[in-house]
This record gives structure tokens, sequence and C-alpha cells, in this order.
């Protein structure tokens, strides 16, 4: 059902303009003004003036849209409409573009690990799954391999790139535009990798992307921007679950108060900590304090402020440290720095540990209490403006 045909087509031919602005960080100030790029382009607007502001600097810049799922099978993703857009700022630009298929990928590496994280209780962040697995693994190895010559990748990501001359390594900072940042969701993506990317809008704000876009010409720039999990769509997130996964498991909500069962749930995978709950009949608001697998039982409380959804410490496995793991976390008095736990969540003060001595395996002790700790979201943590990685939640510590 889920054929792969890997097609790569080209439909303009390539165009080259002169260098008249820097749309990296330094790095890249007194190095070869030409090179050539390919841009991961989205259809929207920040991909696309990534290319245009790529192709000023002088870089011989071509796109790639990468299909990660079946539009023809579902009827949702806005695949299509993305080409079309594609072509059209490609034609604009006078720069070739191409089509490669990803979706046998996707759903082995990205949207079957997600059905199994939410089958266990857990809630998954396909898009930190995507940008690891997908565009900053298979995209670029596809990339580096049939663009001959290539020297980097690029992408509409708001967020930056430093290079770090005593390591050596690049460093991953936040955007500019810190409604924007996008660190969150590459916080598990290759060094390597990224030290052959460039994020060309991640110093500017959003604001300023579209004002260019239009000043420019850009046909794209007034498109809406798309938000969102792709195969999801237009669609109920949990509607489209229940397309997926075992709807036969009706359970319990209890009252994390008193103990007494305050209505029925429709299935574990369908809920996810701190999200109202919806209970049919009820004047007042339940909100997801924990969910037992073995019981089947989802715990709520009726306040999102309740003391049972806060959590003063939690464990990450897979803990991806983007430049190297710091020596602090070995130590007794551990390591001092920032950490959100979504995306545009607060960023607040925590101290981690490494587990057994293992970098990959971490305590994040809270300053102070917090809200909604998730696992299988992500933990990023922050050394000021610098994204130092990000691991799974395995679970948290319960304030009370």
């Amino acid at each position: 059902m889920y054929r792969y045909l890997r097609t790569l087509s080209s439909f303009s031919p390539a165009g080259r303009a002169r260098r008249n602005r820097n749309t990296q960080s330094r790095r890249f100030a007194s190095s070869a003004s030409r090179g050539k790029v390919v841009v991961a382009m989205s259809g929207g607007v920040d991909s696309a003036l990534s290319a245009y502001l790529l192709q000023k600097e002088g870089y011989d810049v071509s796109g790639l849209y990468m299909r990660n799922w079946s539009e023809h099978e579902e009827g949702y993703c806005s695949g299509q409409d993305d080409m079309e857009s594609i072509d059209k700022v490609a034609k604009h630009l006078k720069i070739p573009w191409s089509v490669v298929d990803f979706q046998r990928e996707y759903w082995n590496d990205v949207f079957e690990p997600s059905l199994e994280e939410f089958t266990s209780g857990a809630t998954p962040n396909p898009d930190v799954l995507c940008n690891r697995e997908i565009k900053f693994k298979r995209m670029a190895e596809y990339i580096f391999q049939h663009f001959k010559g290539t020297d980097y990748i690029a992408t509409g990501h708001y967020a930056r790139l430093r290079p770090n001359p005593k390591s050596g390594s690049v460093e991953l900072l936040r955007a500019v535009d810190e409604g924007k940042d996008q660190t969150y969701f590459l916080v598990q993506v290759n060094q390597q990798v990224l030290q052959k990317t460039l994020f060309p809008v991640g110093g500017m704000m959003k604001s300023a992307v579209k004002k260019m876009a239009a000043d420019v010409g850009l046909p794209n720039a007034t498109r809406k921007e798309s938000m969102g999990i792709c195969f999801v769509g237009k669609r109920k997130f949990d509607k489209f679950l229940g397309e997926y996964l075992d709807t036969s498991k009706p359970g319990q909500f209890v009252d994390v108060d008193t103990g007494a069962a305050v209505g029925t749930h429709r299935g574990i995978p369908f809920y996810t900590i701190g999200q109202a709950a919806s209970i049919a009949g009820k004047a007042v608001k339940y909100f997801v304090v924990s969910k037992d697998l073995q019981t089947n039982v989802i715990k709520v409380a009726n306040s999102p402020g309740h003391p049972a959804l806060s959590s003063t410490s939690l464990v990450t496995e897979s803990f991806h440290w983007i430049s190297g793991p710091r020596e602090e976390i070995f130590t007794p008095t551990g390591l001092r720095c920032i950490f959100r736990i979504r995306h545009r969540g607060p960023l607040k003060e925590c101290t981690v540990f490494a587990v057994d001595s293992n970098p990959a395996k971490l305590t994040v002790k809270f300053d102070s209490p917090t809200q909604a700790v998730t696992p299988g979201q992500y933990v990023a943590l922050y050394d000021g403006e610098v994204c130092l990685g990000g691991g799974s939640i395995l679970s948290s510590t319960p304030l009370q």
C-alpha cells in the first residue's frame, strides 16, 4: 500500500545572482562566497525567502521538495498545493527544483514509532522525529549523494548556527524571533549535518521575512502558514488516531482528589497529560493528570493548575548533545542551565545530572514546579541562547 517511488524531476533552468547579503552567521563571511546549496522547500514563505537570500549571497541554489505522506491515500495533505507554490517560486528565482519521495522512510521511521508510543501511553513528537530521521538524515544523505558538488543544505527553520573554535563544532542558537524559534524541533539533529546546514531566516523576525518576500515579489509571500502535522491535515487529531489505533478499550476517568469515577474515556492513547478531558455531562472542567495502562484508568483534576499536574524533576533517555556533553553533569553540583518541555513553552531554570554516569540519560531537577510534564515529549536544554540538545521524557517526579 505504501509503494516506494523515488523520483527526481527538474522543472526550470538554474539561475545565479550577485552576492550582496550575509544570510547565515559569521562563520561563512570569510569562506568562499560562492558554493552549491540545496534548499529544502516546503511551499511556504520561509523556505522560499531562504532560497532568495542564498541566491543573492552568490550561491548556486537548487530546491528540493520531500513527499513524506501519500496524499492519494488520505487526501488530507497539501502536497499538490505545496508543489505548485514551489514551482511558481522556482520560476520567479530561475532555479531548478526537484521532488524526492520518502513515504516509506517516513512511515517506518516516524509514523509507526509514533503509533507505538501512543499505544504505550506516551505522547510522541513526530516533528522532532521527522527532523532527526528524514529531513536532516535521509534528505541530507540523498542531497550529498545525488547533487554532486553540493556544499550545504538549507531550510527555512527559525534557528541559528555559530562555530565554536575551541571544539571545532557548530552551536545551535535560538532564533532572533523568540516567538518563532524552532530549536526545540532540532534537538536531535546530528552535529555533522549541522556543519553543512544553513538557516538563512534564523536571524530575522517573521514580520521582516514576510515584508521582504513581498518586496522582492515572491509568488507565495502571502500564502497562509501551515500548522500542525502534515498527515493529520484538517482532521481532529483523535479522529485521525482512531483510524490506526484500537478504539475498543474505554475506561474510567477518576478524580485525583476524591477517587470517584467521573466519566468514561475512549482509550488511553487519545489523551495527553494536561489536556482538557472533555467529560460529557460535567459542568466542571477536568484535566488529565496521569494514565495507567494496567488499570486503564485516567486520573483527572478539576483545575489546570492543580498540584497533581506539577512535577519537581524528570528523567530523559536517549539525550542528544548537539556539541557534546557538558562535564558538569558528572559532578555532585550538576549543570546549571535552562529548559523547556514543549515548543514555545516557557524557559525555566534547572540543574542537570547524569544517571549512572551516562550522558544520554539525565535527571533534570526543576528550580520550581513545572506543569504537565509529558512522557514521550522532549526536554530541550539551553545555556543562554545556545541549545545544548534534547531527549525524550521518560518519567517525572510528581509534586504530590
